[in-house]
């Protein structure tokens, strides 16, 4: 049985953004344009990197892990999951997590975005919502047996371009994401498989922000 490595972010572009992008990345193998908001996100990404490291953390015990009522602060970037499946292929998501803390006995995933949108989405697009579920999947099978803790929840945290915070947006991963999760994990690879064709989302101003538009054939 093949094995193929699946980045998260790829599988929630794919299978929440546009299921086209399977095709043109994982078919064609085309590349994609660099946009704006990838180089904000990541210099975002750099400057609370940089101030989490300023952090003074001292080393914490397996009892400490395993007391759910101790908050932990886990330093940016160091979390990594991974979701192992089976459908013709060994499908392995792997991703690593923006922040994760524990408070209050409850484990919060935590997602930073930069806008420079005056008027914020209040809700999040099905990409970012499949995004933020992996990783919150992606920790309960790979971090539950030495982390305790009751419920897992997902935060998103948008803030401006001066790294102002501007709004939050925060769910418990419950079944009903698990469900959304697992049914859009197996659309994706059945279109990686290709076992099923891929459907538009008819969106003439979703293509024009896909990084691959200029070599799309299904574009509007």
């Amino acid at each position: 049985m093949d094995t193929v490595v699946i980045p998260v972010h790829d599988f929630a572009t794919c299978a929440g953004f546009c299921q086209y992008i399977t095709i043109n990345k994982f078919h064609k193998k085309l590349v994609p344009e660099v946009k704006q908001a990838q180089i904000q996100g990541q210099l975002l990404h750099s400057r609370l990197e940089d101030a989490d490291k300023l952090i003074h953390r001292e080393e914490i015990t397996m009892e400490q892990l395993m007391d759910k009522k101790i908050n932990l602060d886990f330093p940016r970037e160091t979390i990594r999951v991974a979701i192992r499946r089976l459908n013709q292929t060994e499908f392995i998501y792997l991703g690593r997590v923006d922040k994760a803390v524990r408070e209050k006995g409850n484990i919060i995933i935590i997602d930073d975005k930069t806008t420079s949108k005056k008027v914020v989405n209040r809700q999040p697009f099905l990409d970012r919502t499949l995004q933020l579920s992996c990783y919150c999947e992606g920790f309960v099978q790979n971090y539950s047996d030495f982390v305790k803790f009751d419920k897992i929840y997902f935060k998103i945290i948008q803030r401006d371009q001066d790294n102002n915070v501007i709004y939050e947006y925060m769910r418990e991963y419950d079944e009903s994401f698990r469900n959304l999760l697992k049914q859009n994990m197996q659309i994706f690879e059945s279109i990686f498989n290709k076992s099923i064709r891929p459907m538009h989302h008819n969106n003439p101003n979703k293509c024009k922000t896909c990084s691959f538009f200029k070599e799309c054939e299904w574009k509007l």
